[in-house]
């Protein structure tokens, strides 16, 4: 099939680092507008600056996505080239302002996707997350004020009308499958009028107006130069700030800590654990590994809210559809099948597969907590969702995790997050930034927070 030309591109090129503030509030997410007449070269400006950006997780989003729905009547007009898609009216721009607004704010959103041989949505939409930056094109993308008002840097492509003609044929009958004679009744009847009365007027609006477009190398490269100094503004090193946060010690023993239920098993694990001798046998410490999950999977089954026991007990089927368990690191996703053997009821295990994803690294160089992949879909805002971690350390890789969620408008109630060993200051920045999630550990302790990972001697 044939869809828009410039979906809801994801271009990932790195881990993500932190997008919100020491509250935990999302700072705005820095979009930059980009319009021009038909075929003048918006999306071409928009990969060639994306890709002189280097900057990861970047979003390119195409007005294109947002035409209306057809009736019947206008859907015929349309297949005799006799509709206006080149008019204001012809875009859904409630949607599109939505959508923008949720990007600003670093929320999830769902992009629908225009299929222009049948001039209507397919069924399907585009899940769009995690952009450090939005790249938005479009006929009209400055024309509407509530759209400009959500941008950080607006541009207009200057290009000559007979190269934008012979371009829009070339496209429109390759890509669309249109003839010649369609496409110069559409341009003379619609697109040229269209650009005389709301697009050029729109050029007014623009911080740079760039003639010749994507070949103009010059103007882009002090484009991205602007954008790159406007982009280290946002620069936040949150493991470290929270490495260097002062915590009174009244104030941890005072905090609403979670308080580890401790039986003989959790006991002699972390005896075993913190014994000399044994801290770097693999065989060991793997059998601890294991039996620790299994312990605090215990305890996170127990603490599910009543209706979930209820539904594990009696209606296994229900209990997963409205349950979801993600291990957030690659330790934490060794610790996977012991989870699953404990909170997937036994007449699903076999056959239960999570399709939910979210993969928490430090940066190498920097330390800080990166997201590198999150495949969740729109369904889990109604689902209560166990996070899943073997440490706890500073809390920044968990804060961002939940951070994830928040943004997929998981209710933060109906997070719950599960930790082999945590250090005091972890669960309090934790328990501190979002006081409605559950947290529970096997065992507490403050050297947890500087200490290698006492698991690191297995394989992952």
């Amino acid at each position: 099939m044939n869809y828009s030309r410039s979906l809801s591109k994801e271009i990932k090129t790195a881990g993500r680092a932190p997008w919100y503030n020491f509250e935990g509030e999302n700072l705005p997410i820095y979009i930059i507008g980009i319009t021009g007449g038909s075929a003048s070269g918006k999306t071409t400006v928009a990969e060639r600056i994306t890709q002189k950006l280097d900057v990861p997780w970047v979003v390119l989003l195409s007005m294109d996505s947002f035409y209306k729905v057809l009736n019947p009547e206008q859907h015929a007009l349309a297949e005799s080239n006799n509709y206006n898609f080149d008019h204001p009216d012809s875009f859904d721009i409630d949607l599109l302002i939505e959508t923008l607004k949720n990007l600003k704010k670093g929320i999830a959103v769902d992009v629908p996707i225009y299929d222009f041989k049948t001039h209507s949505r397919v069924e399907e939409t585009r899940h769009v997350y995690g952009a450090n930056v939005v790249v938005f094109e479009g006929i009209f993308a400055l024309y509407f004020e509530k759209v400009r008002k959500l941008m950080d840097l607006m541009l207009f492509i200057d290009t000559d009308s007979d190269i934008r003609l012979a371009r829009r044929m070339k496209r429109d009958i390759a890509e669309r499958g249109r003839d010649i004679d369609g496409v110069l009744k559409q341009y003379t009847r619609f697109v040229k009028p269209s650009f005389e009365d709301y697009i050029q007027p729109s050029k007014k609006y623009a911080d740079v107006i760039i003639p010749r477009g994507a070949e103009n190398t010059v103007a882009l490269d002090i484009i991205v130069t602007h954008i790159k100094k406007e982009l280290e503004e946002h620069d936040i090193k949150f493991r470290s700030h929270i490495a260097n946060f002062e915590v009174d010690n009244d104030e941890l023993i005072n905090s609403k800590l979670p308080k580890p239920e401790i039986n003989e098993i959790i006991k002699k694990s972390i005896e075993q654990l913190n014994n000399e001798e044994t801290k770097n046998n693999k065989k060991i410490i793997t059998k601890i590994f294991d039996t620790l999950t299994e312990q605090v999977a215990e305890q996170g089954l127990q603490y599910l809210p009543e209706e979930f026991i209820d539904l594990y007990n009696n209606n296994p089927q229900e209990y997963v559809k409205k349950i979801c368990t993600i291990c957030i690191s690659n330790l934490g996703k060794t610790m996977e099948s012991n989870i699953n053997q404990i909170l997937i009821p036994i007449s699903l295990r076999s056959s239960y597969k999570s399709t939910e994803n979210i993969l928490i690294q430090s940066a190498i160089d920097q330390n800080e907590p990166q997201l590198f992949e999150c495949e969740l879909k729109s369904s889990i805002k109604g689902k209560h969702v166990i996070l899943v971690d073997a440490v706890i350390s500073t809390g920044s890789v968990a804060i961002m995790a939940i951070k994830v969620l928040l943004d997929h408008n998981v209710k933060e109630e109906n997070i719950t997050f599960l930790s082999l060993l945590s250090s005091p200051k972890g669960l309090y920045m934790i328990s501190k930034t979002f006081p409605k999630v559950k947290l529970i550990t096997l065992h507490i302790d403050p050297i947890y927070e500087d200490c290698p990972n006492p698991f690191k001697i297995i394989d992952f």
